[in-house]
């Protein structure tokens, strides 16, 4: 996979180029899923969609290690990067990987990753969602987007969409 394909796929369930800003949601002013909380000093509303997509290849598909993964691990490593951090995909991962959760991609994270399903990542990232519910009420309108994303990335898997 490429960053080009992974951003084709995240805009589907970022919106694009639409400008959203859910009170609810606490990056504020967000286009192409880049948030006003997360880049400050950023003109949202004149966000390109060149300069999204760079931000995204520097910021969570190159410093997520993204493009290391096996092919089935790729995207959907993206994707957690982007919406709950890089760290915390990191995480995610490894601990799909049965490895410590240090949140840092060195060789072994690399190397035992090989063994992680998809499904055993996209359960765990699921479960990470049902936390933040608890932890924060006031997110709990976004749960069942959430969950239907994860559904989708598993049967766009399923269809072999997210290993080409």
């Amino acid at each position: 996979m490429t960053i080009d394909r992974a951003f084709e796929i995240l805009q589907t369930f970022e919106g694009g180029a639409k400008i959203t800003g859910n009170p609810y949601d606490a990056g504020g002013l967000t286009r192409y899923g880049i948030s006003h909380a997360a880049y400050p000093n950023l003109d949202i509303a004149n966000l390109t969609e060149d300069k999204a997509k760079a931000i995204y290849a520097t910021d969570y598909w190159l410093k997520g290690n993204c493009f290391k993964l096996k092919p089935e691990l790729q995207y959907v490593h993206f994707d957690t990067s982007v919406n709950m951090g890089v760290a915390t995909a990191i995480k995610l991962l490894q601990e799909a990987a049965n490895i410590p959760a240090d949140g840092i991609f060195g060789a072994q994270t690399l190397v035992q990753s090989d063994k992680v399903s998809i499904e055993a990542y996209l359960l765990l990232r699921e479960w990470r969602c049902d936390e933040i519910v608890v932890h924060r009420k006031d997110q709990i309108v976004f749960l069942g987007g959430w969950e239907n994303r994860n559904k989708t990335i598993l049967k766009m898997y399923k269809a072999g969409a997210l290993t080409t």
